[in-house]
């Protein structure tokens, strides 16, 4: 009767070991996996940064920016100037569609950036004010954006 207790209480042991074991390496398994989608994030986040950044500042900015690869590539891809992109990759309270926007409907730099600025201050919060500004030149589409209530 001992060696059977012995036994059994030897298997239960066993068993329990190994069963934490499969944990652990399920354990390791997940981290590795995270760890391999977090490098193809990044890896993905770097071309975008070299292939789109107008300069050394905006890549920097780009590669150092916490925001996500959608937000990252709504700044990178479409803007006008490297301060726009530096800008951009700054701001808390734009959405992807009012920086596409900002990119698509302002005729220059300055109003590019003054389009994000005025829509991170929440001067507007629609994109029909952006696009009705659209194609009156720099100073007129600033002008229209900043009084346009």
């Amino acid at each position: 009767l001992k060696t059977l207790t012995l036994l059994t209480a030897l298997l239960l042991t066993l068993n329990a070991y190994s069963l934490t074991e499969d944990y652990i390496l399920y354990g390791q398994a997940e981290v590795y996996a995270q760890k391999v989608e977090a490098q193809k994030e990044k890896s993905k986040k770097e071309k975008i940064c070299e292939k789109y950044g107008l300069s050394s500042e905006s890549k920097d900015a780009c590669l150092s920016s916490k925001k996500s690869l959608s937000k990252v590539e709504s700044c990178m891809i479409s803007a006008k100037s490297a301060l726009s992109q530096s800008y951009c990759l700054i701001t808390k309270h734009l959405s992807n569609a009012l920086i596409k926007d900002c990119q698509n409907s302002t005729s220059s730099e300055q109003s590019e950036v003054a389009c994000l600025f005025l829509a991170e201050k929440k001067r507007f919060d629609s994109s029909e004010k952006i696009i009705t500004c659209g194609g009156l030149g720099a100073m007129e589409e600033i002008n229209c954006l900043k009084f346009q209530r």
